[in-house]
């Protein structure tokens, strides 16, 4: 068995139902935990689905969320951080194994101005016309900032996601062959801003779209 250093000389790793273990150099004891022969119960099941949920939602996303949470994944993944911001506010519905209010989704945080007047429209068969407001002021909102698009289709665990050349001051992005990606689909669409360097984006504007 492991041996581990402490305050009390050298020890085994586990006693009994403890655990001790370092972490940040530091000696700690910890409940070991023991499986269970007891079935889950039905709270626990849809909690396991839900998570199971969010995790799909992250990994396809996970191009934006590094974009989107780069400047606060310090100690935790930017997957961390998304499961944090995310898991309490979603709601999941266990006859359709599918997350609920996901116009709320989160994937980003940041302190530029975000985008405004969020709409959207088919501009044909294949493409998707996203537009928004040029809400510039040379200081949190610069009008050199890029959009950056996530979109999620929870009914194919289809996504798409790009950060666009489109700035601020642009107001239009076409995205096309989205049909070609998602079908006859309502994906939602989440949009937020990011600075010409990098540094910096905005709190992410959501948009359920319809696509024919």
């Amino acid at each position: 068995m492991a041996l581990v250093t402490s305050p009390l000389g050298t020890i085994k790793q586990s006693i009994d139902n403890l655990n001790f273990r370092t972490w940040k150099d530091k000696n700690v004891i910890a409940r070991r935990v023991t499986t269970s022969n007891q079935p889950n119960t039905p709270p626990q099941v849809a909690q396991k689905n839900k998570f199971a949920a969010a995790v799909a939602i992250c990994r396809a996303l996970l191009p934006a969320l590094r974009v989107g949470f780069k400047s606060m994944a310090k100690s935790m993944t930017e997957a961390n951080i998304f499961m944090s911001q995310n898991l309490k506010a979603l709601g999941y519905n266990e006859a359709t194994k599918q997350l609920t209010g996901l116009i709320n989704l989160i994937v980003s945080k940041g302190s530029l101005l975000g985008v405004q007047g969020l709409q959207w429209r088919n501009a044909n068969m294949t493409d998707l016309e996203i537009n928004w407001t040029d809400n510039s002021n040379g200081v949190s909102g610069m009008a050199t900032d890029r959009l950056v698009i996530a979109a999620y289709d929870q009914e194919s665990g289809k996504s798409y996601v790009v950060t666009t050349p489109a700035t601020r001051s642009q107001g239009t992005f076409t995205v096309a062959g989205i049909n070609d990606i998602f079908g006859p689909a309502s994906p939602i669409v989440c949009a937020f801003f990011v600075s010409a360097d990098g540094r910096n984006v905005s709190d992410n504007t959501n948009v359920s779209v319809i696509l024919l």
